[in-house]
């Protein structure tokens, strides 16, 4: 992991700049989070090397509600949500920027200030989402390329 990189954040910081969260994980200081639905991933064009963590499934996992909402967590088996927790955890554990996107930005920051509420401060909302960093024309693998 590029130290530099990793100590450079700003934690008062919420959202992130796509380049700028394509630079941390390529450096091996972030990791891409993709809070959307299992559809939206399926439809629309994927980040590469993003892991996976739909936003209902991570208010589930932290606590909020007593069942996953019915936008998506459903789809999950219970041992599913403690592997992606554990991953997501595990990331975080190790001092990894954990940099969430969403289509547009709305998602991943409600994502990304869950996560800090729960004391992980490394945690950003990519501004603008898949949305912006296809403007950017950072890399992008899309449906059907796979």
């Amino acid at each position: 992991m590029d130290t530099a990189l990793a100590h450079s954040f700003n934690p008062e910081q919420l959202h992130l700049d796509p380049t700028r969260a394509w630079e941390l994980q390529n450096a091996g200081a972030g990791v891409i989070v993709d809070v959307r639905l299992p559809q939206e991933r399926e439809w629309f064009a994927q980040i590469p090397g993003a892991i996976t963590l739909p936003l209902d499934c991570l208010q589930h996992l932290a606590g909020f509600g007593e069942h996953p909402l019915d936008s998506g967590g459903e789809h999950l088996e219970p041992q599913e949500r403690r592997t992606l927790l554990s991953m997501l955890m595990h990331h975080a554990s190790a001092g990894t920027a954990l940099l969430l996107f969403c289509a547009r930005g709305d998602r991943s920051l409600e994502a990304a200030q869950i996560l800090r509420d729960l004391g992980y401060l490394r945690a950003y909302c990519v501004a603008g989402g898949l949305h912006t960093w296809e403007q950017r024309g950072l890399p992008l693998i899309r449906p059907g390329d796979v």
